[in-house]
Protein backbone atom coordinates (compact mmCIF):
# COMPACT_ATOMS: atom_id res chain seq x y z
CA UNK A 1 0.00 0.00 0.00
CA UNK A 2 1.31 3.82 -0.61
CA UNK A 3 1.18 5.80 2.14
CA UNK A 4 1.64 9.53 2.01
CA UNK A 5 5.33 10.80 3.07
CA UNK A 6 6.78 14.09 3.47
CA UNK A 7 10.41 15.63 3.97
CA UNK A 8 11.23 16.47 7.82
CA UNK A 9 10.36 19.64 8.58
CA UNK A 10 14.57 20.38 9.55
CA UNK A 11 15.39 19.76 6.08
CA UNK A 12 16.67 22.85 4.95
CA UNK A 13 16.13 23.47 1.21
CA UNK A 14 18.15 26.68 0.75
CA UNK A 15 21.20 25.19 2.67
CA UNK A 16 20.76 21.71 0.93
CA UNK A 17 20.98 23.74 -2.48
CA UNK A 18 24.01 26.26 -1.74
CA UNK A 19 26.34 23.61 0.28
CA UNK A 20 25.89 20.17 -1.40
CA UNK A 21 23.42 19.93 -4.64
CA UNK A 22 25.79 18.92 -7.41
CA UNK A 23 28.49 19.19 -4.97
CA UNK A 24 29.38 16.46 -2.50
CA UNK A 25 26.90 13.39 -0.86
CA UNK A 26 25.05 14.64 2.49
CA UNK A 27 23.31 12.20 4.51
CA UNK A 28 19.56 13.25 5.90
CA UNK A 29 18.56 10.86 8.42
CA UNK A 30 14.76 10.18 9.03
CA UNK A 31 13.82 12.29 6.54
CA UNK A 32 10.66 10.60 5.63
CA UNK A 33 7.93 8.77 8.22
CA UNK A 34 9.79 5.59 8.97
CA UNK A 35 6.64 2.97 7.11
CA UNK A 36 6.70 1.21 3.83
CA UNK A 37 5.89 2.48 0.47
CA UNK A 38 5.28 -0.37 -1.07
CA UNK A 39 5.39 -4.43 -0.51
CA UNK A 40 7.63 -6.65 -2.32
CA UNK A 41 5.26 -8.68 -3.81
CA UNK A 42 3.75 -6.26 -5.10
CA UNK A 43 6.66 -4.95 -7.23
CA UNK A 44 7.42 -8.54 -8.27
CA UNK A 45 4.10 -8.72 -9.97
CA UNK A 46 5.07 -5.06 -11.54
CA UNK A 47 8.45 -6.99 -12.80
CA UNK A 48 6.35 -9.45 -14.34
CA UNK A 49 4.25 -6.92 -16.70
CA UNK A 50 5.50 -6.70 -20.12
CA UNK A 51 5.73 -3.29 -20.51
CA UNK A 52 7.40 -2.32 -17.64
CA UNK A 53 10.97 -1.79 -17.60
CA UNK A 54 12.68 -4.44 -15.06
CA UNK A 55 16.17 -6.11 -14.47
CA UNK A 56 17.50 -8.95 -11.66
CA UNK A 57 21.07 -8.45 -11.05
CA UNK A 58 22.76 -11.55 -9.60
CA UNK A 59 26.08 -12.08 -8.29
CA UNK A 60 29.23 -10.39 -5.86
CA UNK A 61 32.41 -9.50 -6.09
CA UNK A 62 34.14 -12.67 -5.72
CA UNK A 63 31.73 -14.39 -8.84
CA UNK A 64 31.30 -11.38 -10.70
CA UNK A 65 27.56 -10.13 -11.90
CA UNK A 66 24.78 -11.17 -14.34
CA UNK A 67 22.17 -9.05 -15.53
CA UNK A 68 18.64 -10.59 -16.60
CA UNK A 69 16.14 -7.95 -18.40
CA UNK A 70 12.60 -8.76 -17.67
CA UNK A 71 9.10 -9.62 -17.75
CA UNK A 72 9.74 -12.20 -15.63
CA UNK A 73 7.56 -14.98 -14.00
CA UNK A 74 7.02 -16.56 -10.53
CA UNK A 75 9.36 -19.53 -11.42
CA UNK A 76 12.06 -16.88 -12.27
CA UNK A 77 11.67 -15.44 -8.96
CA UNK A 78 11.15 -19.18 -7.16
CA UNK A 79 15.05 -19.87 -9.01
CA UNK A 80 16.73 -17.34 -7.06
CA UNK A 81 19.55 -17.81 -4.65
CA UNK A 82 18.86 -17.37 -0.87
CA UNK A 83 21.31 -14.12 -1.39
CA UNK A 84 23.18 -12.03 -3.61
CA UNK A 85 20.08 -10.47 -6.07
CA UNK A 86 18.37 -7.28 -6.37
CA UNK A 87 15.15 -6.46 -8.54
CA UNK A 88 14.76 -3.15 -10.16
CA UNK A 89 12.06 -2.04 -11.52
CA UNK A 90 11.83 1.50 -13.75
CA UNK A 91 9.89 4.53 -13.37
CA UNK A 92 7.41 3.45 -10.65
CA UNK A 93 6.01 7.02 -10.70
CA UNK A 94 4.19 6.18 -14.01
CA UNK A 95 2.77 2.70 -12.57
CA UNK A 96 1.66 3.62 -8.70
CA UNK A 97 0.08 7.04 -7.82
CA UNK A 98 1.82 7.17 -4.39
CA UNK A 99 5.39 7.47 -6.42
CA UNK A 100 4.43 10.64 -8.31
CA UNK A 101 3.25 11.65 -5.21
CA UNK A 102 6.83 11.16 -3.10
CA UNK A 103 8.33 12.92 -6.30
CA UNK A 104 6.51 16.46 -5.34
CA UNK A 105 8.46 16.65 -2.33
CA UNK A 106 11.53 17.21 -4.10
CA UNK A 107 10.01 20.13 -6.16
CA UNK A 108 12.45 22.50 -5.09
CA UNK A 109 14.19 21.59 -7.45
CA UNK A 110 12.85 22.12 -11.25
CA UNK A 111 10.38 19.86 -11.95
CA UNK A 112 12.00 19.14 -15.74
CA UNK A 113 14.85 17.97 -13.72
CA UNK A 114 13.12 14.61 -12.00
CA UNK A 115 13.53 11.58 -14.23
CA UNK A 116 11.73 8.41 -12.16
CA UNK A 117 11.46 7.14 -9.06
CA UNK A 118 13.50 3.33 -9.65
CA UNK A 119 12.39 1.04 -6.80
CA UNK A 120 15.32 -2.10 -5.85
CA UNK A 121 14.09 -4.94 -3.87
CA UNK A 122 17.55 -6.69 -2.59
CA UNK A 123 18.25 -10.28 -0.53
CA UNK A 124 21.23 -9.84 1.56
CA UNK A 125 24.14 -9.04 -0.14
CA UNK A 126 22.44 -7.85 -3.03
CA UNK A 127 24.14 -4.99 -5.10
CA UNK A 128 24.59 -3.76 -8.71
CA UNK A 129 28.06 -3.24 -7.81
CA UNK A 130 30.33 -0.28 -7.29
CA UNK A 131 29.48 2.25 -10.25
CA UNK A 132 29.07 5.59 -11.18
CA UNK A 133 25.31 7.21 -12.10
CA UNK A 134 25.40 10.33 -14.66
CA UNK A 135 22.50 12.13 -12.72
CA UNK A 136 22.31 13.54 -9.14
CA UNK A 137 19.68 11.12 -6.94
CA UNK A 138 18.06 10.80 -3.84
CA UNK A 139 18.34 7.15 -2.11
CA UNK A 140 15.35 6.75 -0.12
CA UNK A 141 16.12 3.41 2.11
CA UNK A 142 11.98 1.96 2.46
CA UNK A 143 12.80 -1.04 4.03
CA UNK A 144 15.56 -2.96 5.90
CA UNK A 145 18.91 -1.56 5.63
CA UNK A 146 21.12 -0.90 3.22
CA UNK A 147 25.35 -0.12 3.68
CA UNK A 148 26.21 2.66 1.07
CA UNK A 149 30.13 2.88 0.45
CA UNK A 150 30.86 6.08 -0.70
CA UNK A 151 34.33 7.63 -3.16
CA UNK A 152 34.22 11.90 -2.20
CA UNK A 153 35.88 12.44 -5.62
CA UNK A 154 33.51 12.53 -9.01
CA UNK A 155 34.90 9.99 -11.73
CA UNK A 156 33.11 11.54 -14.85
CA UNK A 157 34.82 8.47 -16.70
CA UNK A 158 36.09 5.30 -14.35
CA UNK A 159 37.94 2.17 -15.83
CA UNK A 160 35.45 -0.24 -15.80
CA UNK A 161 35.34 -4.13 -15.51
CA UNK A 162 34.73 -6.42 -18.91
CA UNK A 163 30.80 -6.33 -18.14
CA UNK A 164 29.87 -3.17 -19.83
CA UNK A 165 26.09 -3.72 -19.61
CA UNK A 166 26.70 -3.32 -16.04
CA UNK A 167 28.90 -0.03 -15.68
CA UNK A 168 30.60 -1.80 -12.72
CA UNK A 169 33.97 0.22 -11.69
CA UNK A 170 37.27 -2.09 -11.88
CA UNK A 171 39.10 0.09 -8.96
CA UNK A 172 36.74 1.34 -5.86
CA UNK A 173 38.05 2.38 -2.36
CA UNK A 174 35.56 3.74 -0.33
CA UNK A 175 36.20 7.01 1.61
CA UNK A 176 32.78 7.07 3.63
CA UNK A 177 30.77 4.61 4.54
CA UNK A 178 26.63 4.83 5.72
CA UNK A 179 24.15 2.19 6.63
CA UNK A 180 20.68 3.44 5.89
CA UNK A 181 17.37 2.53 7.83
CA UNK A 182 14.10 3.29 7.11
CA UNK A 183 13.40 6.73 6.11
CA UNK A 184 16.87 7.96 5.75
CA UNK A 185 17.86 9.52 2.41
CA UNK A 186 21.23 9.58 0.96
CA UNK A 187 21.78 12.14 -1.74
CA UNK A 188 24.52 11.40 -4.71
CA UNK A 189 25.67 13.68 -6.75
CA UNK A 190 26.19 12.80 -10.84
CA UNK A 191 29.54 10.78 -11.23
CA UNK A 192 30.43 9.96 -7.42
CA UNK A 193 31.33 6.15 -7.04
CA UNK A 194 28.96 4.22 -4.89
CA UNK A 195 27.89 0.68 -3.75
CA UNK A 196 25.12 -0.32 -2.42
CA UNK A 197 24.95 -3.84 -0.67
CA UNK A 198 21.68 -4.73 0.86
CA UNK A 199 22.22 -5.68 4.71
CA UNK A 200 19.07 -8.43 5.39
CA UNK A 201 16.14 -8.01 2.82
CA UNK A 202 15.66 -4.09 2.21
CA UNK A 203 13.88 -2.24 -0.51
CA UNK A 204 15.33 1.23 -1.65
CA UNK A 205 13.62 4.21 -4.24
CA UNK A 206 16.09 6.15 -6.12
CA UNK A 207 14.77 9.36 -7.49
CA UNK A 208 16.90 10.31 -10.35
CA UNK A 209 17.47 14.01 -12.00
CA UNK A 210 18.52 14.11 -15.52
CA UNK A 211 20.93 16.46 -16.91
CA UNK A 212 21.34 16.50 -20.43
CA UNK A 213 25.16 15.82 -21.80
CA UNK A 214 26.62 18.09 -24.83
CA UNK A 215 26.39 14.93 -26.95
CA UNK A 216 22.19 14.78 -26.27
CA UNK A 217 21.44 18.13 -27.00
CA UNK A 218 23.22 18.21 -29.85
CA UNK A 219 21.76 15.51 -31.11
CA UNK A 220 18.12 17.01 -30.00
CA UNK A 221 18.93 20.57 -31.95
CA UNK A 222 19.93 18.22 -35.04
CA UNK A 223 16.36 16.06 -34.80
CA UNK A 224 14.61 19.49 -34.14
CA UNK A 225 16.12 21.14 -37.17
CA UNK A 226 15.57 18.21 -39.53
CA UNK A 227 12.03 18.56 -38.28
CA UNK A 228 11.50 22.65 -38.33
CA UNK A 229 13.87 24.26 -40.74
CA UNK A 230 13.86 24.59 -44.51
CA UNK A 231 17.33 24.65 -44.65
CA UNK A 232 16.91 24.76 -48.62
CA UNK A 233 19.56 26.97 -49.60
CA UNK A 234 22.70 24.69 -51.50
CA UNK A 235 25.90 25.43 -51.73
CA UNK A 236 27.24 27.46 -54.32
CA UNK A 237 30.74 27.61 -55.56
CA UNK A 238 32.84 30.89 -55.65
CA UNK A 239 33.97 31.86 -58.81
CA UNK A 240 35.35 29.16 -60.70
CA UNK A 241 38.72 29.31 -63.10
CA UNK A 242 40.07 26.22 -65.00
CA UNK A 243 42.43 24.83 -61.87
CA UNK A 244 45.34 22.44 -62.37
CA UNK A 245 44.73 20.31 -59.28
CA UNK A 246 40.96 19.60 -59.31
CA UNK A 247 41.46 17.35 -55.85
CA UNK A 248 42.40 19.93 -53.76
CA UNK A 249 40.00 21.14 -51.65
CA UNK A 250 40.22 25.57 -51.76
CA UNK A 251 40.08 27.65 -48.70
CA UNK A 252 37.07 29.55 -50.51
CA UNK A 253 35.04 26.31 -50.60
CA UNK A 254 35.69 25.74 -47.46
CA UNK A 255 34.79 29.38 -46.85
CA UNK A 256 31.40 29.11 -48.84
CA UNK A 257 30.88 25.64 -47.03
CA UNK A 258 31.15 27.18 -43.45
CA UNK A 259 29.04 29.99 -44.37
CA UNK A 260 26.28 27.68 -45.94
CA UNK A 261 26.43 25.49 -42.08
CA UNK A 262 26.59 29.06 -40.14
CA UNK A 263 23.26 29.72 -42.15
CA UNK A 264 21.74 26.80 -41.51
CA UNK A 265 22.63 25.94 -37.32
CA UNK A 266 22.13 29.86 -36.65
CA UNK A 267 19.20 29.63 -34.25
CA UNK A 268 17.20 32.33 -33.06
CA UNK A 269 16.46 32.79 -29.00
CA UNK A 270 12.61 31.50 -29.77
CA UNK A 271 13.86 28.89 -31.72
CA UNK A 272 16.21 27.55 -28.72
CA UNK A 273 13.57 28.10 -26.18
CA UNK A 274 11.43 25.80 -28.59
CA UNK A 275 14.31 23.24 -29.01
CA UNK A 276 14.66 23.04 -24.88
CA UNK A 277 10.94 22.43 -24.25
CA UNK A 278 11.05 20.05 -26.63
CA UNK A 279 13.81 18.20 -25.57
CA UNK A 280 12.54 18.02 -21.98
CA UNK A 281 9.20 17.50 -21.83
CA UNK A 282 8.93 14.88 -24.90
CA UNK A 283 8.04 11.46 -23.36
CA UNK A 284 10.35 8.86 -22.53
CA UNK A 285 10.68 5.99 -24.97
CA UNK A 286 7.49 3.39 -24.38
CA UNK A 287 5.76 5.87 -22.64
CA UNK A 288 3.37 8.05 -25.54
CA UNK A 289 0.54 9.32 -24.87
CA UNK A 290 -2.44 8.21 -26.80
CA UNK A 291 -5.65 10.68 -27.89
CA UNK A 292 -8.67 10.57 -25.87
CA UNK A 293 -11.69 8.87 -28.07
CA UNK A 294 -14.14 9.78 -28.55
CA UNK A 295 -12.80 13.59 -28.57
CA UNK A 296 -15.17 15.71 -26.65
CA UNK A 297 -15.88 20.07 -27.88
CA UNK A 298 -15.32 22.35 -24.80
CA UNK A 299 -19.47 22.59 -23.71
CA UNK A 300 -19.41 18.71 -23.47
CA UNK A 301 -16.21 18.71 -22.04
CA UNK A 302 -16.94 21.17 -18.59
CA UNK A 303 -19.69 19.51 -18.32
CA UNK A 304 -18.39 16.37 -17.91
CA UNK A 305 -15.91 17.89 -15.78
CA UNK A 306 -18.34 18.86 -13.54
CA UNK A 307 -20.01 15.30 -13.06
CA UNK A 308 -16.92 13.63 -12.43
CA UNK A 309 -15.40 16.28 -10.21
CA UNK A 310 -11.44 15.41 -10.92
CA UNK A 311 -8.99 15.79 -13.56
CA UNK A 312 -5.88 13.70 -13.22
CA UNK A 313 -2.65 14.36 -15.67
CA UNK A 314 -1.41 11.65 -17.52
CA UNK A 315 1.76 9.99 -15.23
CA UNK A 316 3.92 9.79 -18.12
CA UNK A 317 3.59 13.49 -19.39
CA UNK A 318 5.88 16.00 -18.66
CA UNK A 319 5.48 19.60 -18.76
CA UNK A 320 6.50 23.26 -18.53
CA UNK A 321 6.21 26.81 -19.84
CA UNK A 322 7.39 29.84 -20.70
CA UNK A 323 7.45 33.71 -22.16
CA UNK A 324 10.12 33.97 -24.96
CA UNK A 325 11.87 36.68 -26.17
CA UNK A 326 9.28 37.21 -29.41
CA UNK A 327 6.61 37.80 -26.96
CA UNK A 328 5.19 34.18 -27.24
CA UNK A 329 3.32 32.25 -24.81
CA UNK A 330 3.57 28.61 -24.60
CA UNK A 331 2.79 25.26 -22.68
CA UNK A 332 4.86 22.61 -23.94
CA UNK A 333 3.82 19.17 -22.84
CA UNK A 334 5.03 15.93 -24.64
CA UNK A 335 7.23 17.21 -27.10
CA UNK A 336 4.02 19.33 -28.33
CA UNK A 337 3.55 22.85 -28.12
CA UNK A 338 0.43 25.03 -26.88
CA UNK A 339 0.44 28.57 -27.86
CA UNK A 340 -1.15 30.95 -25.18
CA UNK A 341 -1.35 34.45 -24.48
CA UNK A 342 -0.14 36.31 -21.63
CA UNK A 343 -3.80 36.52 -19.64
CA UNK A 344 -3.73 32.71 -20.00
CA UNK A 345 -0.01 32.76 -18.47
CA UNK A 346 -0.85 32.13 -14.80
CA UNK A 347 -3.41 29.62 -15.46
CA UNK A 348 -0.64 27.54 -17.54
CA UNK A 349 1.24 27.65 -13.92
CA UNK A 350 -1.77 25.88 -12.46
CA UNK A 351 -2.01 23.46 -15.05
CA UNK A 352 2.28 22.84 -14.24
CA UNK A 353 1.40 22.96 -10.14
CA UNK A 354 -0.83 20.35 -9.83
CA UNK A 355 -1.09 16.81 -11.62
CA UNK A 356 -4.82 16.37 -10.12
CA UNK A 357 -7.01 18.72 -10.29
CA UNK A 358 -10.49 19.57 -8.61
CA UNK A 359 -13.17 21.13 -10.55
CA UNK A 360 -14.82 23.41 -8.06
CA UNK A 361 -10.45 25.13 -8.01
CA UNK A 362 -10.73 25.31 -11.73
CA UNK A 363 -13.77 26.93 -12.29
CA UNK A 364 -12.92 30.64 -11.98
CA UNK A 365 -10.07 30.07 -14.84
CA UNK A 366 -12.23 28.27 -17.02
CA UNK A 367 -14.30 31.23 -17.18
CA UNK A 368 -12.24 32.41 -20.11
CA UNK A 369 -12.72 30.61 -23.47
CA UNK A 370 -8.89 30.52 -23.72
CA UNK A 371 -8.32 28.47 -20.58
CA UNK A 372 -11.83 26.14 -21.53
CA UNK A 373 -10.34 25.53 -24.98
CA UNK A 374 -7.03 24.67 -23.93
CA UNK A 375 -8.08 22.54 -21.42
CA UNK A 376 -10.28 20.69 -23.65
CA UNK A 377 -7.55 20.17 -26.18
CA UNK A 378 -4.98 18.51 -23.76
CA UNK A 379 -8.35 16.13 -22.08
CA UNK A 380 -8.36 15.03 -26.05
CA UNK A 381 -4.53 14.88 -26.42
CA UNK A 382 -4.69 12.39 -24.05
CA UNK A 383 -2.52 14.69 -21.38
CA UNK A 384 -5.88 14.66 -18.52
CA UNK A 385 -7.83 12.32 -17.76
CA UNK A 386 -11.08 11.85 -15.23
CA UNK A 387 -10.06 8.96 -13.36
CA UNK A 388 -6.36 8.39 -12.58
Amino acid sequence: MITSTHLSEQFDAHGFLRDHWQRKPLLLRNAMPRQALLDPEALAGLACESEVESRLIIGNLENGWRLQHGPFSEADFNALPDSDWTLLVQDMDKWLPGFATLLDHFRFLPDWRIDDAMVSYAVEGGSVGPHTDSYDVFLLQMRGRREWRVMHQAQPDPELSDNGELRIMRDFHADETWLLEPGDILYLPADIPHWGIARGACMTCSIGFRAPSQRELLGAATTWMEEHLQGAERYLDPPLANNPHPAELEPRAFARFKMLLDAATRLSETELHAMFAHLVTEPKPGYEIEATTPALDSATFHTALREHGMLYRHPAARLTYYHDPSDNYKLWVGGEAFPADHEQYDFLGVLAAHASLHFGYLEPWLEAQGNRELLTTLYNRGIYAFQA
